[in-house]
Order: structure tokens, then sequence, then C-alpha cells
């Protein structure tokens, strides 16, 4: 888990606010369309599993794309929650997880677009049955 290294918040009136946090780099970390692994079917498993996982808590990561997942040789990263909301009911048909999905397909789509067809579908069939395996 990235430590954070500094943090800012700005109240402007009495309800709202801005802030900011600084958070070390995660040593080695690339975004997924830059790491060299992009094309590994067992990583996109591991990545829905990441998923299934955080939504399974409730995180509704309201912009969840290819370059707010981040992978090192042995861990997977979400990161940038700056807008995410923490949800009660976390049902499995909750309809703001499969937004959460349709946005990462969309983004998968358009920063991978060296991916054929037939190796975007393997790719997001791993990350769903990643997904479900928990």
């Amino acid at each position: 888990m990235p430590k954070p290294v500094s943090a800012l918040a700005c109240r402007f009136g009495s309800l709202t606010y801005e802030a900011a946090i600084l958070v070390e780099r995660i040593p080695g970390a690339r975004s997924l369309p830059t790491c060299s692994r992009v094309d590994d079917e067992v990583l996109w498993h591991h990545i829905g599993k990441r998923i299934g996982a955080f939504h399974q808590e409730g995180l509704d990561h309201v912009d969840l794309n290819c370059d707010n997942i981040l992978i090192t040789d042995d861990r997977i990263y979400l990161i940038d929650f700056d807008r995410c909301k923490l949800r009660v009911n976390s049902d499995v048909g909750a309809g703001w997880k499969h937004n959460n999905l349709k946005r990462l397909y969309r983004s998968i789509c358009k920063r991978l677009p060296f991916f054929s067809e037939e190796k975007r579908t393997r790719v997001w069939n791993e990350l769903i049955a990643g997904y479900h395996s928990l």
C-alpha cells in the first residue's frame, strides 16, 4: 500500500471543499497499457479478481480505466479514488458495478488498440471469470 506523503484540504463555504493527497510512487509499477505482461490472460484473470474484491467491499470506482490499474511483478493496484463512493448495497446485480466494468471495457478498446477483437474478447472473458471467481 503506497504511503501518504502530503495532503491539503481547502474549504469553500460551509458545505464544500477540495482536497488532494500525494502518495509515494509504487516501485516498479506500470499502468496496464504500458505493462510488459498486458497480453497475459492470467494477469487479466487476477485483475478481475482484484476488481471483484473491491466491488464486494462496496467500492464504486467511478473512474475505472486502464490507466488506473497499476501492475508490479507481484501485485495489482487500483488507484485514483478521488471521486469513488462506498456503497452499502454491494449486491452482485448492482448497476454501479456494471457501469464500472462498462467504463473499463471502453478504456480497453481505446487504450489497447493493438489488441485484435479476438484477443480483446479473450482477455475480457478472463477478467470477468476472475471477477466472478470470489
